[in-house]
């Protein structure tokens, strides 16, 4: 899936992962499909939750699963439109800063048979910058897996806190 493919920005850069949640190997209490679907959810409504360095949000809602939204993160402010599908994928496309425009972000939920629950992150990131040399886009690579690992961990807090097991 290839979400910005008719964007006018060229693709400087691509990653693609899995995390799964539910593993009986690992010791952890399992996650239903709603329990990750709202915190899929709750991370384009309520980012700030998922993500510290989010700051001065404004979250809109405006159809058919679409939000607009507007905060600051490390900084820099940043503006993007995230679109819920059918309980089974949230998309982010950015929309600025300018060097950034066009870029996206999805996360798909997948479950492939019954309660084994995946995560699969994907990043495009476009713009008019230069193609990252191999050690920046192996640094990218490890930035965006650490943070979605804590997406995870948080999605995980919440979901429990919410549900009332303290697991």
């Amino acid at each position: 899936m290839t979400l910005g493919a008719d964007s006018p920005q060229p693709l400087l850069f691509r990653y693609e992962h899995l995390v799964r949640l539910n593993d009986a190997a690992v010791p952890v209490t399992p996650l239903s499909r709603s329990q990750v679907w709202e915190g899929l959810l709750g991370r384009v409504r309520f980012p700030e939750r998922y993500d510290p360095l989010i700051t001065a949000l404004e979250v809109h809602f405006c159809h058919d699963g679409i939000w607009h939204r507007h905060y600051r993160r490390s900084g820099v402010e940043i503006k993007d439109r995230a679109t819920a599908h059918e309980q089974s994928l949230v998309t982010f496309v950015t929309l600025s800063p300018a060097e950034f425009r066009s870029s996206t972000h999805a996360i798909a939920l997948e479950e492939p048979s019954p309660g084994a629950l995946f995560l699969r992150f994907t990043y495009d990131l476009r713009g008019s910058g230069k193609i990252p040399t191999e050690a920046e886009a192996g640094a990218l690579r490890a930035t965006y897996h650490q943070m979605d690992l804590e997406y995870v961990r948080r999605l995980r807090e919440l979901a429990l806190l919410k549900s009332g097991d303290p697991a």
